[in-house]
């Protein structure tokens, strides 16, 4: 009596597999819609590895070389610090990232041939192969999104910085003297002799310092089209000039959207480059208004101000993005600015407007513009045609609950409803304006909205457009459109 082995009992079936035709093994490999699963396709045997490649492809265009969970939760979240424990970890994480990342790329040399799109975390710290990495792969790059571990987020002191003392006011206060911090021989453009420029997105999330970073990167910047500077931790910068970064920022010719997240020296100090940008049509701002987690909260009524008269300076932005509790305010603030001579027509581009609704204390309404009290406030936005208002989280759902049309005159209405009163008020300030919309989450584009015909868009939760005017003269009610489960 003979035995077979299992392996005897499978290499007819096997053999079997290994015939069937390129094109369907190919066909499978796609719809598996899995890198992992490919993977395994290809190594059955090398005609199964040559009809599943193409497969892979789409796989390596895209990868993520961070430490879980990544520094920060959205590009709209602040850090807390890392105490001298934390640090020494997530350092030696990221160490462990990158190794592994790298016999990727030395495992299957295509994966670095079909890279388009990274996600990265570097640090001027300890950790260099990241920084190699990023050097290899800079050239071909199309879209890089980059979390900098900058030393001052830590109390660690590993890289012999040194402290220095500088006398102007207006930088910051003492400054790590390091070359890594300040790209010095880090940043991929010390390396390079030829740069394509294929670069078109970029965001740059940093703990502190993210126009040295930029500037860094100033060789492959030129052909942007979209560009986000975060500063997630310390609201302070390191300037190449005294004069700040307006000065050595270099121009971006075709850069259409600027998003700009940070405290109220980086966005002070964000102004100064928006003149590098003469195509800019969308303005993404997040300023929380407050100072950075762990530090006592404060509040200057003068921020709003210099902002709004920073945003009045440029007509050329058609959808503008207010995030954090001073939208209200810097709106207020434009208001006022408009009133002199120089900056009438401040913002009488913009069609789209994206509001936080949140507000800072004091306001009587959670929604900015919705205040009957500050109607009169509201700035002048005569090309205006649509407006989202942003819930930052499912928390807040319950600002979703519409009040009636009819509240009695002297009743106070209740600030987390959606009065229609208001509402009514609003379309009437803004004669050009068509449609209000409300998002749960800040949505990764704010000014993709559209107006919809019988239907809500994927990730609206609310929207009501302009009412009718009836036969007899006079408004039709207003015509709520909900998604489901809201």
């Amino acid at each position: 009596m003979s035995t077979q082995t299992d392996a005897e009992a499978t290499a007819p079936q096997l053999a079997a597999v290994c015939r069937l035709p390129a094109e369907l093994i190919g066909r499978f490999a796609a719809l598996s819609g899995d890198e992992k699963t490919v993977r395994v396709m290809m190594g059955t045997c090398r005609r199964w590895r040559e009809a599943a490649e193409a497969a892979l492809r789409p796989h390596l265009a895209s990868k993520t070389v961070v430490v879980e969970p990544p520094m920060m939760k959205s590009r709209f979240t602040s850090i807390r610090a890392l105490d001298d424990k934390a640090a020494k970890t997530r350092l030696s994480q990221l160490d462990q990232t990158s190794q592994r990342f790298e016999r990727h790329l030395k495992a299957y040399p295509p994966s670095s041939e079909h890279l388009r799109k990274l996600t990265i975390e570097v640090n001027d710290q300890t950790v260099d192969i990241t920084w190699r990495q990023l050097d290899r792969l800079m050239n071909q790059l199309e879209e890089l999104n980059v979390h900098v571990f900058d030393g001052s987020w830590s109390d660690m002191d590993v890289c012999d910085h040194d402290d220095i003392d500088t006398e102007n006011p207006g930088d910051g206060g003492d400054l790590w003297d390091c070359e890594k911090s300040l790209g010095g021989g880090y940043w991929p453009c010390n390396y390079g002799t030829s740069v394509p420029n294929a670069l078109r997105k970029l965001s740059l999330s940093a703990t502190s310092r993210v126009f040295q970073h930029l500037q860094s990167l100033s060789e492959y910047i030129s052909e942007l089209r979209e560009l986000s500077l975060g500063t997630h931790w310390s609201d302070d910068d390191v300037h190449a000039t005294w004069t700040g970064p307006g000065t050595y920022i270099p121009s971006m010719p075709h850069l259409t959207r600027f998003t700009l997240v940070g405290g109220w020296q980086t966005i002070r100090d964000a102004v100064a480059i928006l003149p590098r940008f003469p195509a800019l049509r969308e303005l993404i701002i997040y300023f929380p208004g407050y100072t950075f987690p762990g530090q006592r909260a404060k509040y200057k009524t003068t921020w709003p101000a210099v902002i709004a008269r920073s945003l009045s300076y440029y007509y050329t932005a058609t959808n503008l993005a207010l995030y954090g509790p001073l939208a209200a305010y810097i709106l207020t603030s434009v208001q006022e600015i408009q009133q002199t001579p120089k900056f009438q027509q401040a913002l009488c581009s913009v069609t789209m407007l994206s509001l936080e609704a949140e507000v800072a204390q004091g306001m009587t309404h959670c929604y900015p513009l919705l205040d009957t009290t500050w109607l009169h406030k509201n700035p002048s936005l005569p090309a205006l045609q649509h407006i989202t208002f942003v819930l930052p989280s499912a928390k807040h759902q319950n600002r979703l609950a519409v009040g009636p049309d009819d509240t009695p005159s002297g009743e106070v209405e209740a600030p987390s409803h959606i009065s229609q009163r208001r509402l009514r008020a609003l379309f009437k300030r803004y004669d050009t304006l068509r449609q209000i919309q409300w998002v749960v989450g800040y949505p990764d584009d704010p000014f993709s909205a559209r107006v919809p015909d019988v239907q809500l868009q994927p990730g609206v939760a609310l929207s009501v457009d302009r009412p009718e005017i009836g036969a007899d003269g006079k408004e039709e009610p207003l015509v709520f459109l909900r998604a489901e489960g809201v």
